[in-house]
């Protein structure tokens, strides 16, 4: 039957084993409760490893395997499913823990837990989410402190926008529902919603809203305010931060506006209005 040559290289200080037929060159059979191959290295330099496994026949260099179901290849750099392969496929009576954990444990440490450096004209990371029942795409678990839960910087000069969605807005009951975006702040405090700091001289917000359909009214901006029992007076839009001079809402030339006061309790003013860019001032009656 083929066999394995084994010898030792005085010289080197080594043990060679060498096989040119198809079997393994190696086989432990471990049947007691020890480890398989303990590797105690002295090396000093960091490119002298404890194990370096060399595949350039196009062999995949290791495999690291639970069973049948569960395992992790290294595979080439050619191969589509990628260099580095965890696999899992086992019921959840058989998991209690995610496909793959990245635990940074120790509080006074500054770095990073997991960074990815993506220099070629491709997506950095990439999350592929098939499953149609209940489970988010992603999901950031953020504790109390002054860090952010995301925060995503663009180079200066940077052509393109720093956060896209895109795609189909989805349909359900939840109030939340049928937006691409949705907001749901549950702090009853004073913590608000949404807040833009824009240094650009672009809008801070841009609303472009184009009806497909004439049966219903759709609206660009729709406010709605829920007052508590007892609590105070709600605004749909408060422009009380602007100044004398300045402009508070811009309409095209074309658009006119009435009020009507309809009470016996009504108090005027002026609401500053810029039309095409213009400053105009308008006499305004309010009634409660």
């Amino acid at each position: 039957m083929p066999s394995a040559d084994v010898f030792k290289d005085i010289h080197a200080q080594k043990v060679n084993v060498e096989t040119t037929s198809a079997m393994d060159s190696l086989f432990i059979n471990q049947d007691a409760d020890a480890r398989g191959i303990y590797i105690d290295s002295e090396a000093t330099t960091a490119t002298n490893y404890a194990l370096e496994i060399s595949a350039s026949q196009g062999g995949r260099p290791a495999m690291l395997k639970h069973n049948g179901n569960a395992y992790v290849e290294v595979r080439g750099g050619g191969d589509a499913a990628g260099m580095l392969y965890v696999y899992r496929n086992l019921a959840s009576a058989d998991t209690a823990a995610p496909v793959v954990t990245v635990l940074q444990d120790n509080t006074g440490d500054d770095q990073t837990a997991v960074k990815v450096q993506q220099d070629a004209p491709a997506s950095g990371v990439w999350i592929d989410h098939n499953s149609s029942a209940a489970g988010d795409g992603l999901l950031i678990d953020k504790a109390a402190g002054s860090g952010y839960g995301i925060k995503i910087n663009t180079t200066d000069g940077a052509t393109r926008a720093a956060f896209l969605i895109a795609g189909n807005g989805p349909a359900g009951s939840n109030g939340y529902d049928g937006y691409m975006i949705a907001i749901q702040n549950n702090d009853t405090g004073a913590s608000g919603g949404i807040h833009i700091d824009g240094a650009g001289t672009n809008s801070a917000i841009t609303i472009d809203t184009d009806v497909a359909s004439t049966a219903s009214t759709v609206y660009g901006i729709t406010v709605t305010v829920d007052v508590a029992a007892g609590g105070g007076a709600g605004a749909g839009i408060d422009l009380s931060s602007f100044s004398a001079g300045e402009i508070t809402i811009n309409f095209p030339d074309g658009n006119a506006s009435t009020v009507d006061p309809g009470s016996a309790n009504w108090e005027d003013g002026w609401i500053n209005i810029g039309v095409a860019g213009t400053l105009y001032y308008i006499p305004y009656c309010a009634g409660s």
